[in-house]
């Protein structure tokens, strides 16, 4: 019999000889395998001593390799459009003024009314134009606006609506300039601010004066107004009789979106200021010779110019009857 010692030597050889043959059989299919897969290497670095301060804060993220990344960002690229900017919203807007324009002196005087409205929260700085001329009352809800003017002469209203919701304000503005003068006719141009609406009344202390405002637009007359009359006329104003400062001339226009508005007046007489009148005459003399008696007719056509002449004195040959 054999030893159990040299049994135990026989099974354990033969348990080894079939492990390794085992591993072999098992070496050479993976390796197989290997040729048809390449191996690819990947390398993560794990730091144990400070993960918490590294991944447990703001601003942590996942990192993945580069040709991943390329991937994941060619494919969000894809598959986003362009999106459009947002249009620019008008933060403020002028509705609509209503100016008084007044000839005194040397200057014009105008009054107006400008309604405006805030349509976004915040500062705003709306311009209100007026270059050349002086500005001496800006005023809401009769305190003292703010204002500024800018390097090109453009003064500039500085508001601040607290919250979004519109807000509507009133302005008070009152500004003059010097007009100009030239033989027969007088010419102001204003910068008013603004607006698709900008009613326009214009006062001129003179009688049958001729009004002309540019652009041009129709003019309506106050005075026919009153009267019952409310036919334009023509870009003309005429007089208007009875009023309590005397004679004037007040005409009303609409003029939106100009940058500058104009207007001149002329008086009837202005031209003949100082001066005498002109007079010329056409006479046209018929004579008839009867028996005893000698008989004239005469037609005289007068043209009186630069002044008013008060009456006229026509003398004839003493020895005519």
């Amino acid at each position: 019999m054999i030893p159990r010692v040299l049994q135990l030597l026989l099974i354990g050889w033969l348990a080894v000889g079939s492990v390794v043959m085992t591993g072999r059989f098992v070496s050479a299919q993976e390796g197989d395998s290997a040729d048809e897969r390449p191996l690819r290497e990947r390398t993560i670095y794990v730091p144990y001593q400070r993960l918490r301060s590294l991944f447990e804060k703001e601003g942590r993220g996942v990192f993945l390799p580069y040709e991943e990344f390329q991937q994941l960002w060619q494919a969000a690229r894809e598959g986003r459009g362009e999106v459009a900017p947002e249009p620019d919203r008008q933060r403020s807007v002028i509705t609509a003024i209503d100016s008084v324009a007044t000839v005194e002196g040397t200057v014009v005087s105008v009054e107006s009314t400008v309604r405006l409205e805030l349509l976004a929260s915040g500062w705003h700085e709306i311009p209100l134009q007026l270059m050349g001329s002086a500005l001496s009352q800006a005023t809401i809800d009769d305190r003292p606006a703010r204002v500024f003017q800018r390097e090109d002469g453009q003064q500039v209203l500085l508001l601040r609506n607290p919250d979004d919701a519109p807000l509507g304000i009133e302005l008070k503005l009152v500004y003059a300039q010097i007009y100009e003068k030239t033989p027969g006719t007088n010419h102001v141009v204003l910068h008013p601010p603004l607006a698709p609406i900008h009613r326009w009344e214009i006062v001129v202390p003179e009688a049958d004066a001729q009004v002309r405002i540019q652009p041009n637009v129709a003019l309506k007359t106050l005075a026919a107004e009153t009267e019952g009359n409310d036919a334009p006329t023509d870009n003309v104003g005429e007089a208007m009789e009875g009023d309590e400062n005397g004679a004037l001339t007040r005409v009303e226009a609409y003029v939106g979106g100009a940058d500058t508005v104009g207007f001149s007046w002329t008086a009837k007489a202005e031209g003949a200021a100082g001066l005498t009148a002109l007079v010329t005459a056409q006479a046209r003399q018929e004579v008839t010779v009867d028996e005893g008696v000698i008989r004239t007719r005469a037609t005289l056509t007068y043209d009186v110019s630069r002044a008013d002449v008060s009456r006229f004195v026509i003398e004839v040959p003493a020895d005519h009857d």
